[in-house]
This record gives structure tokens, C-alpha cells and sequence, in this order.
């Protein structure tokens, strides 16, 4: 008993009137892919273009522990920050300073805060760069 030749016709299907193809749904659905990932991209970047932790990685690069309250002071003048604070001890002594930069993006609030703590001959002693949420 000898099987049947395997059917070779390729046959398409009529497209029905009103009918997308195929490639142009996928299509669509890669464009609306990429514009979601491009708006989640943009939304999570802040305008002023600082990030956190290009941030961090400044003051470990050109501040690191022992460097004087004068070359810190030159830094964030250098970077052009103006909301500045000192801060004090438990005994109200000022023994550092608090830089807020804002950090907004399209989806959040926050600030990036680094506080300068000094020792008493105006050494930095550490640095703590954070980003918080406004409520």
C-alpha cells in the first residue's frame, strides 16, 4: 500500500475585505513597543541631566576624605549649586553643609541631597549624596 505524494501546492488564503496582513499588525505592535520603552526612557531622565550616581562618583573621584572646606566650597560652586545650608551638631556647633539640588523627572519629585560633614580643622570627614522624594 503506497502513501499519498504529500500535497506541494501552497495555497494562500483569500484576505477577506477589511483585513490587515500580517506584517503590518506586527508592525504596530513593535512601533507601540518602542514608543512605550522611548517614554519610560525620557519620563525616568531629568531635565537638568544630573543622575545620582554620576553624582557619587564626582565627589569620590574629587573629594575624598581630608579635603578642605575651601576645595569643597570651589566644587559645588564649579557645578553651579545655590541651595545650600550649614548644619550643625547636637551642641548647635555648624560642623558641615547640605547641598539640595532638584531632580524631577516626568513620573517623580525628588531632590539629590549631599551632606558635607567636617571635622573641627574644616576637613571633610564623608559625604553622603542621596536622592529623596518629595512628599
Amino acid at each position: 500500500m503506497t502513501s499519498p505524494a504529500p500535497n506541494t501546492d501552497i495555497t494562500t488564503r483569500p484576505r477577506k475585505k477589511g483585513e490587515l496582513p500580517t506584517w503590518v499588525v506586527v508592525l504596530v505592535f513593535v512601533l507601540f513597543g518602542l514608543s512605550v520603552l522611548l517614554i519610560w526612557y525620557l519620563g525616568n531622565r531629568p531635565p537638568n541631566g544630573l543622575r545620582l550616581d554620576a553624582i557619587q562618583s564626582d565627589i569620590r573621584q574629587n573629594l575624598p576624605e581630608g579635603t578642605p572646606r575651601e576645595k569643597v566650597d570651589a566644587w559645588i560652586a564649579g557645578h553651579g549649586f545655590t541651595n545650600i545650608r550649614d548644619t550643625t551638631d547636637t551642641g548647635g556647633r555648624v560642623n558641615g553643609m547640605k547641598v539640595t539640588i532638584p531632580n524631577e523627572t516626568w513620573f517623580d519629585e525628588a531632590d539629590i541631597v549631599i551632606h558635607f560633614t567636617f571635622d573641627s580643622d574644616w576637613k571633610l570627614q564623608h559625604s553622603t549624596p542621596s536622592r529623596l522624594f518629595r512628599n
